[in-house]
C-alpha cells in the first residue's frame, strides 16, 4: 500500500498521487537502464532517490546482477504496489460517485 502524505485525503487525490509516483518510478527506471547500458555519471547518479544511492552505490556502469536486483526487487514490487493501490482508489471513486436515488425521491 502507497504512503498518502497527510493532505492527500480523497480517491480523487491519491489516484493523482498514484500516477505522480508511476511517472517517478518511469523516470528512475529510464535512469537504471541508461546506466546498466551504457552507464552514467556520478552526476547522474545523484539524481536517484536516496534509499537506491544506498542499496547501489556509484561505479560507472551498474552490473547485471543489480541491474536484475532493481528490476525484481524493486521495480516490480513498486509498480504492483501502486497499481493495486490505484486500483482501490479507482473501486472507492466509482462507489462514492454513484448516487442511490429511487423513483418516489424524484417525486
Amino acid at each position: 500500500m502507497l504512503e498518502y502524505p497527510v493532505n492527500c485525503i480523497t480517491p480523487t487525490q491519491r489516484i493523482e498521487y498514484a500516477y505522480r509516483c508511476q511517472e517517478l518510478l518511469r523516470l528512475t527506471h529510464n535512469l537504471m537502464g541508461e546506466w546498466y547500458r551504457e552507464g552514467i555519471t556520478e552526476n547522474k547518479w545523484d539524481k536517484l532517490p536516496e534509499k537506491l544511492k544506498i542499496r547501489y552505490p556509484y561505479q560507472p556502469q551498474l552490473s547485471s546482477e543489480k541491474w536484475q536486483d532493481f528490476k525484481s526487487g524493486v521495480f516490480e514490487i513498486a509498480t504492483n504496489r501502486i497499481v493495486t493501490d490505484m486500483s482501490k482508489q479507482k473501486e472507492l471513486l466509482k462507489k462514492s460517485t454513484t448516487w442511490a436515488i429511487n423513483e418516489l425521491d424524484i417525486i
